[in-house]
């Protein structure tokens, strides 16, 4: 009876090894992928102490620091933040333990003393208050492309402001005036707000260019129009002829009239 009893045990015990291996083995799979999603992600990922300390992290933010990730174990994050951004960086590790909520920030990574890379920051604090753990996004290519941007809207301003001929920029939907340059507000000797948020056949100077929105739909299905001699009168009576030429472009999804308008008078007289 002893002896069924302890094959019967042993049968069991086998059935439970057996259960333990398979679970040993489904845990290790886990693992095994949790460390190639953790390790091979696009983004840093960063555990800091309370201080800034790196106590983990995966390849992509050792390959962000530029250094093996067992010499950056122990180091301060902070001592890659470029001195610029440095108050940024701890205003945001401050807030993370204070608030414990998600917060972010955007800083400069001065890595060897000369490259320089700019990353966008997300973390969130621990359970325990005593950790965090933070995203770290390369958007160097970002910020380049909109520092480019910017530099391409302000040299568009500059010779948008300083033109010598008027422009008027149309929305091709409603043909109305979204912006018009100093230039033309001074040719024709009315004021801005006379121009902005009105269609174009509204402007009464205009009427033999597009007198009402049939007129329109021409000027706005083609892409270039050309018209020479058109005779306009400026606020003051004065009588001109202007070359008026427009181009239909996109501006941010959206479909825009760039209107140039010269004056031709003296042309015309000599």
């Amino acid at each position: 009876m002893m002896i069924h009893e302890f094959e019967v045990h042993q049968v069991e015990l086998e059935l439970q090894n057996e259960e333990l291996l398979l679970a040993r083995a489904e845990i290790q799979d886990y693992i095994e992928k949790y460390t190639e999603l953790y390790d091979f992600a696009p983004s840093g990922y960063f555990t800091l102490s309370r201080d800034g300390q790196i106590i983990e992290l995966n390849l992509s933010g050792a390959n962000m620091l530029c250094k093996e990730r067992l010499h950056l174990k122990e180091s301060q994050f902070g001592f890659f933040v470029s001195e610029q951004t440095l108050p940024v960086f701890n205003l945001f590790m401050d807030k993370i333990f204070f608030t414990k909520n998600k917060e972010n920030c955007e800083v400069n990574l001065s890595i060897n003393g000369n490259s320089n890379i700019d990353v966008y920051l997300c973390g969130i604090a621990t359970e325990n208050g005593e950790q965090c753990i933070i995203n770290a996004v390369d958007i160097t290519e970002k910020k380049r492309a909109e520092h480019k941007l910017s530099n391409s809207e302000i040299r568009y301003r500059r010779v948008f402001e300083t033109a010598k001929d008027g422009i008027l920029i149309l929305n091709a939907e409603t043909g109305k005036i979204l912006d018009v340059n100093p230039f033309l507000i001074e040719l024709l000797d009315y004021t801005r707000e006379q121009f902005i948020e009105k269609a174009i056949w509204e402007i009464g100077f205009f009427k033999d260019i597009a007198a009402n929105r049939d007129k329109f739909l021409e000027l706005q299905q083609k892409e270039y129009v050309r018209y020479e001699n058109l005779p306009l009168q400026t606020a003051n009576g004065t009588k001109i002829n202007v070359e008026f030429v427009s181009n239909v472009y996109y501006e941010n999804a959206n479909k825009v009239i760039q209107c140039n308008i010269r004056d031709t008078s003296n042309r015309r007289n000599a």
